[in-house]
Order: C-alpha cells, then sequence, then structure tokens
C-alpha cells in the first residue's frame, strides 16, 4: 500500500469463522519482500509475514493498511483468505522386498495415501492420478501409483522429491507454487537431480531407477544411496497432460499448487 502520511503499517486479522466472527488482531506485524517479487513481480507478491501457532482447522485472514495520521486511516476492505491447517503424521511402510513387475500383488498391506478422485476429463489430458503408495527397506524407496485411463508413458509422470524438508533449498516450481523445495524428481522412471535456483528448470541425471509400467500401474525403487540417504522425505506427483498436447496438469493431491508454497503434499519417513 502507498499513502501520503507514511510510513504505512500492515493489521493481520484472523477468525475461524467464515462469517469473520470476532477476529484475532495482530497489530503493525512485521513484514520482508516476498520470494520472488525481485524477479517477476507479475506473479509475487510484494510483502510477506508469517503468523504461528495455529491449531489444525481452517483459518480466515484479512490484511489491512492503515497510514500514520493523527488519527490513523486503517482501510477496511473485507478480502478474504482461508487455509486449512492439518498435522498429518509421516507414512511409513517397511517391507522385506518388493518385485518391480508393474503388479500391486505383493503390495497388500501397505498402507496408501488418500485417494485422488477421478477429476481429470479429457481424451488430450491421458494422465489422472488415483493413488499412491510408498515403502521402503534398507535399501530402496518404493514407490507405486495407479491412474485413470491408461496414461501413455509420452506422458511426463513427475514424481517430486524434497529430501532435506526445506522448502527454500530445492526446486519450488517455475511459478514458485510448489508446497516443497524438490531436490530430485523421478520423470517416467528416471531420477533426476535439481540444479538450479530455485524457479528455473535444471537437471542433471542421476540413473534410471528399476521402473515397471503397465498402462495404470506403474512401481520405482530407488537406491537410497542415489537420493542421498535421507532418513524422511516429502513428495507429491505433477501429471504433466500438457507435455503430450493436454491442457490440464493433474497435481496429486490436488491442492498442492499454490503461490509461494502452504500447498498439500505427503510425507514419509524410514
Amino acid at each position: 500500500a502507498r499513502d501520503q502520511t507514511p510510513p504505512v503499517k500492515y493489521h493481520v486479522y484472523r477468525s475461524t469463522e467464515a462469517a469473520f466472527t470476532a477476529p484475532q488482531k495482530y497489530t503493525e506485524v512485521s513484514f520482508a519482500i516476498g520470494n520472488g517479487w525481485a524477479t517477476d513481480p507479475t506473479i509475487a507478491f510484494a510483502n510477506q509475514t508469517t503468523v504461528n501457532g495455529l491449531a489444525n482447522g481452517t483459518h480466515y485472514f484479512r490484511v489491512r493498511a492503515e497510514d500514520s495520521a493523527t488519527p490513523a486511516h486503517e482501510e477496511t476492505n473485507t478480502v478474504t483468505l482461508a487455509i486449512t491447517l492439518s498435522t498429518a503424521p509421516d507414512l511409513t511402510n517397511p517391507v522385506a522386498t518388493l518385485t518391480i513387475d508393474g503388479s500391486l500383488a505383493d503390495w497388500t498391506g501397505v498402507t496408501a495415501y488418500p485417494p485422488d478422485p477421478d477429476d481429470i476429463t479429457g481424451a488430450q489430458n491421458p494422465l489422472d492420478w488415483r493413488e499412491l503408495r510408498a515403502a521402503h527397506n534398507a535399501t530402496f524407496f518404493y514407490l507405486a501409483y495407479t491412474t485413470d485411463p491408461p496414461a501413455a508413458l509420452t506422458v511426463a509422470h513427475d514424481a517430486f522429491l524434497d529430501t532435506d524438508r526445506s522448502r527454500s533449498t530445492g526446486f519450488r516450481g517455475g511459478g514458485d507454487d510448489f508446497p516443497i523445495g524438490a531436490e530430485y524428481m523421478i520423470q517416467s522412471g528416471t531420477l533426476y537431480q535439481y540444479t538450479g535456483s530455485g524457479t528455473n528448470w535444471s537437471w542433471a541425471s542421476v540413473g534410471s531407477t528399476a521402473f515397471s509400467w503397465s498402462a495404470t500401474i506403474a512401481e520405482i525403487a530407488v537406491p537410497w544411496s542415489f537420493l542421498g540417504n535421507p532418513t524422511a522425505l516429502d513428495l507429491f506427483l505433477y501429471g504433466d497432460n500438457p507435455s503430450a498436447g493436454g491442457d490440464t496438469v493433474d497435481w496429486y493431491p490436488d491442492n498442492a499448487p499454490q503461490a509461494n508454497g502452504g500447498g498439500g503434499f505427503f510425507r514419509y519417513h524410514r
């Protein structure tokens, strides 16, 4: 905000009610330049601040500017943004071994992540994520996913992995909208390591993984050593239908993309 009586101050209001009943006011919050603002202000925010200590559930926010006049003038906008927080436990599925053969027969008993809805339509968009499973033993990190309908490998099947669990490192998406900072990407069976500066597309091949694809089922086994031997990681799936002439990206989970992060992703630990 700009005003003839600077400096401008910002107040953040938060409510747990959609009607914005009895909001809590965070007065004159400290703020910094938004991530990405210096390089592309068309997709980034000028300012950012952090509100800590929120409980699980949905929170509604409004931001208002105030000048330094006497008396001060505070704007009265009612633009509301909402975010739903949940603390899902890390998934862990230790196994002896899994055969990479495009079948889920030996995945019995492996807990899956919540399913993705059948929400991608059109013959031009052949990849629609449906379910993701992960497991491990001492040597390998295993992934298995299903799609509906059958999705040819001409479509980029991308799994992004954040092995240090820090969004400040790794690839955050070209629009800075990834929920994680990905150090690695598995693209249709090949593992790549990120070599860029955060939002530019720059990857180096690490090598091929054990990979099997049978129309609607894919299985992948990645040696932990290829990933730097992390004890835990965060991940999400990106179905790049536009790479095959489609017009819709399928994110899994669906709420993964959000400006400057904050979207959904999955967690796993050994």
